[in-house]
């Protein structure tokens, strides 16, 4: 997982939305933050560590200690 992956994930695991996480990626000087982008970030991921939905990706980070 790279570092904007990582910030992403963080953010919404403090409860941020995604609507959120990508305001606060634009005010932290990364590119590409749009809400669509937020959404097919997490769509890669989900699909890189063969989960369905997003709660079972937080909860196989957690157990693998990435998160």
């Amino acid at each position: 997982m790279d570092k904007k992956e990582y910030k992403v994930v963080k953010l919404l695991a403090k409860g941020y939305t995604q609507k959120e996480v990508s305001q606060e990626l634009k005010k932290n000087g990364y590119s590409a933050t749009s809400l669509s982008t937020i959404e097919k970030l997490l769509a890669k991921l989900r699909k890189q560590y063969k989960v369905k939905t997003t709660i079972q990706l937080f909860v196989f980070l957690v157990k693998k200690e990435m998160l």
